[in-house]
């Protein structure tokens, strides 16, 4: 009677599927979630590198700079930022630095409505600034520069995804002479 019922127990395959389903399903789904995190991060990064390039390539094309046009040209930044909430979650310096003689120093610095905190990594306005090891400036040049950072945090946290601040930036030089000084 024993032999018989563990014969059929072993010839029934019924629950087979049910039982490799419940093995793949946690693959499965860890996937879809890393790839669905993955392709955020990707385009987080795109944005972000977008919005630094167009903040100081239209800071750049400007003559002269009034503070309105600063405070527009900062509005841009959530529609660039589109989907994610680049106000909410980020900040963006705009730095104007400039060279004379020797001295490589900030001239001006201005910093959107962004609501983390964060430290200029190009300095502080009046002190000597911090410059890629590539960017040469000559005697009397300047440079726009847009610094964007951003407090990325996954949508799986835990040990293995933290929260981390990413930084991107550029650097223009204005096309109509020097902008060291905001009207």
């Amino acid at each position: 009677m024993i032999t018989a019922l563990l014969h059929r127990f072993r010839r029934d395959c019924r629950g087979i599927a049910m039982i490799e389903f419940g093995f793949a399903l946690p693959i499965l789904i860890t996937m879809t979630f890393g790839t669905v995190e993955l392709s955020r991060y990707v385009l987080l990064h795109q944005k972000l590198d977008r919005i630094a390039m167009t903040i100081a390539d239209l800071t750049a094309q400007s003559e002269e700079l009034a503070e309105t046009d600063v405070a527009n040209i900062f509005a841009a930044v959530s529609h660039i930022g589109q989907p994610f909430e680049v106000n909410a979650s980020g900040l963006v310096i705009l730095t104007s630095v400039s060279r004379s003689g020797t001295q490589v120093t900030v001239d001006w610095q201005r910093f959107n409505a962004g609501a983390i905190t964060a430290a200029s990594r190009i300095g502080q306005p009046g002190l000597a600034a911090t410059l890629p090891d590539g960017l040469v400036l000559l005697d009397g040049d300047n440079v726009i520069v847009s610094e964007v950072f951003y407090d990325f945090a996954p949508m799986l946290t835990g040990t293995l995804l933290s929260t981390q601040q990413l930084y991107h930036s550029a650097f223009f030089r204005p096309r109509f002479g020097a902008l060291d000084a905001i009207e």
